[in-house]
């Protein structure tokens, strides 16, 4: 049988479209289904951009976009079609929570009469379901120094032991001595570690956080974890100032942890250890809230549910 490869491309094409489609109306359902049992959903909307690009000229007349012209009109022409969408909105009673800078997106809270109206609306693309995840880790952990300074033998752990997830093992499993022995280790780059917060003042990243931030949601079922009460925080103290108010729910234990394998460097102490990319800076983002809700926190038969520590699609975006 002869395939051309106009034909594959349209195979391709209905493939992609029906395995959008059908993703897409099992989304739609997710979000009627939660706005029948709660009232209201919180969504993910997408909206249609035209592309758009900032283009410079240089001395010969030539017109060329750096990434940075480049960034700067995905900016401009998000922030255009926004604008607009959000005058119709704001007419149809639906309220933007959150809107995205550098994304096309936007999340709000809605009922059955604004999704109809969402789903009417030509400049929205996509309706998505915003959902919680969280880790799954053991909190009782501590922050051991992760391997000693001095080069390593290679890994001798079993099967068993490497599945474990083991703070002062991890970087030995891993073998990254031989990296650091050619001079790799980081140092110059920042890593950034989007999880539940950091111990900033914790000896394996003493004097390596470059900058700290915190995203949140506040509403009548989540609190952000941000120190100021808001659901938007940046500078010092943002990922890590909730450490101690909500360490009932383990706030900054699954981030720290995390951090220290990545980008740990203890030298104090009569042990002392570091993680992989040991010579990098950290910039920790909290990305997770308190949620209050009973049943999303599995806590219905609890009675005083405690909530739980979660973090939202929208959040991560």
């Amino acid at each position: 049988m002869k395939v051309t490869i106009k034909s594959l491309y349209l195979t391709m094409a209905a493939v992609i479209f029906l395995t959008t489609a059908n993703s897409y109306a099992a989304d739609l359902q997710s979000i009627k289904d939660k706005i029948l049992l709660s009232g209201k959903a919180r969504v993910i909307a997408e909206i249609r951009v035209s592309d758009s690009e900032i283009y410079s000229q240089d001395k010969s007349g030539h017109q060329s976009a750096s990434i940075q012209d480049s960034i700067q009109g995905n900016r401009i022409a998000i922030d255009q079609t926004f604008n607009q969408l959000e005058k119709t909105l704001n007419a149809q009673g639906i309220t933007v929570t959150r809107k995205f800078r550098n994304l096309p997106y936007f999340t709000s809270e809605i009922n059955l009469q604004h999704l109809e109206r969402l789903l009417r609306n030509s400049n929205v693309v996509s309706l998505t379901l915003d959902t919680f995840s969280s880790h799954q880790l053991n909190e009782n952990f501590d922050l051991s120094p992760v391997v000693p300074v001095e080069p390593s033998k290679k890994s001798s752990a079993t099967r068993e032991e490497l599945a474990r997830p083991l703070l002062n093992r991890s970087t030995e499993n891993m073998n990254v001595d031989d990296v650091w022995e050619q001079g790799g280790s980081g140092f110059g780059q920042v890593i950034a570690i989007l999880d539940d917060g950091i111990f900033a003042d914790h000896d394996m990243f003493k004097n390596k956080i470059a900058a700290e931030a915190c995203f949140g949601i506040n509403d009548d079922e989540n609190v952000s974890f941000c120190p100021n009460g808001l659901d938007t925080q940046i500078g010092p103290g943002a990922a890590s100032g909730a450490c101690e108010d909500f360490s009932e729910l383990g706030v900054c234990t699954h981030g720290s942890h995390v951090a220290g394998i990545a980008a740990g460097n203890d030298g104090t102490g009569e042990e002392t250890g570091r993680g992989v990319a040991y010579g990098a800076d950290l910039l920790p983002v909290q990305v997770f809230q308190k949620v209050m809700n009973a049943e999303t926190c599995e806590q219905e038969d609890d009675p005083e549910p405690k909530g739980c520590k979660l973090s939202s699609a929208s959040v991560q975006m």
